[in-house]
């Protein structure tokens, strides 16, 4: 397969991108990933269960964040911020994002992708970007380097109207929420806040790893715990709800120090299943439908772990490059 190089011309600068001739993407597609060993953004391809990590088609990048189940993302290079779309096809799009004027740490989606919230956790920033891909427009630049403490948690609603993140630290750490490009205001008062999620309601729900809680958080200021050490909140490092096949609406929680995923009757909070993992989970960042990345490629040959949530939680391992046959854990 021969390589096609192509320039594009950025800001009056010439950024190079590689991408991939003519990469097969016929048949069931999961998603696309970013690639860190071989910096680059690849499919999966295949059901999970029978899936293989495909070849690139796009080459030569330092970060991707790919909206889930679409074909679009914010990429990368150097010090440029990119759009690309039509990772699908046979031509793939890139400009330069109108409007960043950061290089981000971090993107989080709207569930149909049409909305970008780009973030730094150490900068300490977030910028909201709508209309992606056909024609994004630039928000509002909300800087709060005033707050003292480091950025440890960020999540967007679905629609993409409030954006809540947890700020660590003694004197500012706690739960903020932004709505509507307005300020962030504080919620809660925590100093070890470790993530954050949004579900269908209202409410805000974040992980304390001090105190090994999770709470809800209501935007009348009322906060209630749902979750406590004794079932399973410890050392978190992701939380996210999720629904199975029957409807069923399910809440994930993925504690590191004992590497395993925790499974919640999100009505009841009961927990109903527990997963060990293989590998050091990394996150719960979305992929498909209704896939999460648990843990994402370190060296060349190291696997994917994706969580399914239909038609019920599995965990699968997609091979790296020349890994081998996929599987189910």
């Amino acid at each position: 397969m021969v390589d096609r190089l192509m320039a594009v011309c950025l800001s009056g600068m010439l950024t190079s991108v590689v991408l991939a001739g003519e990469p097969n993407l016929s048949g069931p597609r999961e998603g696309f990933v970013f690639d860190s060993p071989t910096k680059s953004v690849r499919p999966i391809l295949g059901m999970l269960g029978a899936a293989y990590l495909g070849t690139a088609v796009l080459n030569e990048i330092d970060a991707a964040w790919i909206a889930p189940g679409r074909q679009h993302g914010i990429v990368v290079q150097g010090d440029k911020v990119l759009l690309v779309s039509g990772l699908g096809s046979e031509r793939l799009d890139i400009s330069t994002l109108p409007g960043s004027g950061k290089r981000p740490e971090g993107v989080a989606w709207s569930s149909d992708g049409s909305l970008a919230v780009l973030y730094s956790a150490t900068g300490r920033w977030i910028q909201k970007f709508t209309h992606v891909p056909d024609a994004p427009v630039s928000g509002q630049f909300t800087d709060f380097s005033v707050l003292a403490g480091e950025l440890s948690a960020f999540a967007v609603d679905a629609p993409g109207a409030r954006i809540g993140f947890g700020i660590r630290g003694e004197v500012d750490g706690g739960v903020y929420m932004a709505v509507n490009d307005q300020f962030p205001r504080l919620l809660m008062t925590i100093a070890e806040p470790a993530a954050v999620a949004f579900g269908k309601s209202e409410s805000l729900y974040v992980a304390d790893r001090a105190t090994g809680q999770i709470f809800e958080l209501q935007s009348s200021g009322l906060s209630a715990s749902i979750i406590r050490a004794e079932n399973g909140a410890a050392d978190f490092i992701a939380i996210r709800f999720g629904e199975d096949s029957r409807g069923r609406r399910l809440f994930y929680l993925v504690s590191r120090a004992d590497q395993t995923l925790r499974i919640y009757d999100a009505s009841t909070y009961d927990l109903v299943n527990e997963i060990a993992l293989e590998a050091q989970p990394t996150g719960m960042e979305p992929v498909g439908e209704s896939s999460l990345l648990l843990s994402g490629r370190v060296r060349s040959g190291d696997p994917l772990w994706l969580l399914s949530g239909k038609p019920s939680p599995v965990v699968y391992f997609v091979p790296g490059i020349g890994g081998g046959m996929e599987g189910q854990y």
